[in-house]
């Protein structure tokens, strides 16, 4: 199992940082925070220029309530590595989170100027240019991640609310309907589908998909 191997490393080399932050990860995600904090701030006591610890460890604070620590750590990541477009993604995610929107906006582009192809990126960034209400940046943000992943459901799911929103229901469902195909399983898909084939009379299959929806 990787967390023993790990485990037994850092016995045989207690200063070897790369296997404190494979720890810390590894434990993180089997829900041993508090070891997994511990091994992460070890491996920056051994090298506080270690980029990936300081990212790891900013990503467990921004699960567990430590925002504005988190945001220090995501600062220092990119910082120490600042052509790493994943730091600028997670310090994105964080800034949308604390409502700092023109901050996370900025740091997603610059995550793009890294790795232009990354689809979650541009998803992200498309949700936070709607709430800005630049509608047509959105758009262009979700068609390009559709370009690089032509089956990325949540970017023809955003798609459709906002065609639903324009009063574009036929190109509303259909990218409702390219969202389900790829995760029949979600209702909120289901739901969404339903009320726009409502509103163009198709009472039938609306309320078929209004009821896969509940």
């Amino acid at each position: 199992e990787a967390v023993n191997e790990f485990r037994r490393a850092v016995q045989i080399d207690p200063v070897f940082v790369e296997a404190h932050t494979n720890l810390g990860n590894f434990l993180a995600q089997t829900g041993s925070r508090e070891e997994a904090v511990a091994h992460l701030r070890q491996a920056l006591q051994i090298d506080p220029m270690f980029a990936n610890a300081h990212n790891t460890l900013g990503n467990i604070l921004v699960d567990s309530g430590g925002l504005e620590e988190a945001l220090q750590q995501f600062h220092t990541a990119s910082k120490f590595n600042p052509d790493a477009a994943i730091f600028h993604y997670n310090l994105a995610r964080a800034l949308a989170k604390k409502g700092d929107v023109q901050g996370a906006i900025s740091h997603y582009h610059r995550a793009l100027e890294i790795d232009p192809e990354d689809y979650d990126v541009r998803n992200n960034l498309g949700l936070l240019l709607l709430s800005q209400g630049k509608v047509d940046e959105a758009i262009e943000q979700f068609r390009h991640a559709i370009r690089v992943n032509p089956d990325y459901a949540k970017a023809y799911f955003n798609l459709g609310k906002i065609y639903d929103e324009q009063g574009r229901l036929d190109e509303a469902v259909e990218n409702f309907e390219k969202a389900l195909k790829l995760e029949p399983a979600v209702a909120e898909i289901h739901e969404n589908l339903g009320r726009v084939l409502a509103k163009q009379g198709k009472n039938e299959q609306a309320a078929a998909h209004l009821a896969e929806a509940l």
